[in-house]
């Protein structure tokens, strides 16, 4: 179908604004498994092209669905995504995960640490002493928990990330549009000839139905 290149430019751009800025109200990327991962898909999507590729592709796909309703379909999907398990099947170099040296370190010293705790003979059995140790390797198994949370940087390659999404959301979107094309199909059927039949069904169904006028026997009929 022919599309004013114009208005496919024009909606490819607010489809890729609403995604990013989508993207970018997410407190953090949970829903992908990583918490702790500050979102910035606004600032870093001026730089990446692929995504943005994708959303082109989709509008100028030759399918049966103007621009409006293409540009409508693509941004309630993104509205949608999580509920629609958008994040399955991410790719695994959309994400990187670099080790904190220093933090590894102080995780192997606490835990080298709470293994000397455990292994102190109290000879004299004192319980208050025991007490004390439990308390101090409560404390220090608390703060390994959270040095592992800072054990692991998660970078996220926005490229790789957006580009995948992009082409995600589309193939739904262009699903849609083509059953969204079917069921217009199915209705102009029925209105050229489904439509007619029925109520030509309908009449003859009324007119068989219809109170018949009572007959009265004459009176040497018995």
């Amino acid at each position: 179908m022919n599309i004013d290149t114009q208005a496919l430019h024009k909606s490819a751009i607010v489809c890729w604004r609403h995604l990013l800025r989508t993207l970018d109200g997410l407190p953090a990327i949970k829903t992908v498994g990583f918490d702790h991962v500050a979102p910035a898909f606004v600032s870093e999507g001026v730089n990446t092209h692929d995504g943005f590729r994708s959303i082109l592709a989709f509008l100028a796909l030759d399918i049966p669905a103007d621009i409006e309703t293409r540009q409508e379909i693509f941004c309630a999907n993104v509205n949608d995504m999580i509920a629609l398990n958008m994040f399955d099947g991410i790719p695994k170099d959309a994400f990187g995960k670099t080790k904190n040296a220093a933090v590894a370190q102080e995780i192997l010293d606490e835990i080298k640490y709470i293994d000397e705790l455990k292994n102190i003979e109290d000879d004299e059995d004192d319980w208050m002493l025991q007490g004390v140790y439990l308390e101090d390797i409560f404390n220090r198994q608390k703060e390994i928990e959270d040095l592992k949370k800072r054990e692991f940087s998660i970078t996220v390659h926005y490229n790789i990330y957006l580009q995948w999404l992009c082409s995600k959301i589309s193939d739904i979107s262009a699903q849609q549009c083509f059953v969204l094309n079917e069921a217009s199909q199915f209705l102009m059927q029925l209105e050229t000839v489904g439509v007619e039949n029925l109520s030509q069904r309908l009449e003859h169904n009324r007119q068989h139905n219809k109170p018949q006028p009572l007959t009265h026997k004459k009176n040497n009929e018995y």
